[in-house]
């Protein structure tokens, strides 16, 4: 039975800024190609992380990215495809070299001239490169040992619009198992 408690906020609150400089960081790579939006949402949008101590799964965070694509450049799969090699490569290149496993070691700093970035607000925390899912791409960070996932961020690309005035949502659904593996977009199923 899981067990869960608030994060307190003087723990995530310097997670979520982290994260939002890694976002910025994505975005200003990016920018050339296309710009996007972010939201944090669920627990928090709301400041109320929670977790199960007891386990190995840490907290989470979750964030909507919406890509200004009006032209449909690129196609879902090139959308999370770029995406997720920006978050690889400002990973690499504001914490360093990935181990075998996967974990980042910084040993280098970004230079960003439109977001100036204290590196050592980065705390050599060891993010993993993107795992890609169904819904979204992930990023981790373990405890030192790697016996236990720290904490997380879900990343959903997703499409708001209006219909029939409704206000819908797709996001970029990843199927696995066709062969080759496919990328479309999905209507999000109203909650």
């Amino acid at each position: 039975m899981k067990h869960y408690e608030y994060v307190k906020k003087s723990e995530y609150v310097p997670v979520k800024k982290e994260l939002i400089k890694l976002i910025n960081l994505v975005q200003d790579d990016l920018r050339k190609k296309f710009t996007f939006r972010f939201d944090f949402i669920g627990s928090s949008s709301r400041n109320m992380i929670t977790c199960d101590f007891s386990t190995n799964e840490g907290y989470d965070f979750d964030v909507n990215i919406e890509v200004n694509d009006s032209d449909e450049r690129y196609s879902a799969k090139e959308l999370k495809k770029l995406l997720m090699e920006s978050f690889d490569k400002i990973i690499d290149e504001t914490q360093g070299i990935d181990d075998r496993y996967g974990n980042i070691y910084r040993h280098c700093r970004y230079e960003s001239l439109l977001h100036p970035v204290n590196m050592d607000s980065f705390n050599n925390l060891k993010y993993s490169h993107c795992e890609n899912s169904t819904r979204v791409f992930t990023i981790k960070v373990h405890e030192s040992n790697k016996a236990k996932i720290k904490y997380g961020c879900d990343f959903a690309i997703v499409n708001n619009f209006i219909e029939k005035k409704e206000k819908k949502q797709q996001y970029i659904h990843f199927n696995k198992s066709t062969n080759p593996p496919s990328y479309n977009w999905q209507l999000q199923e109203s909650s």
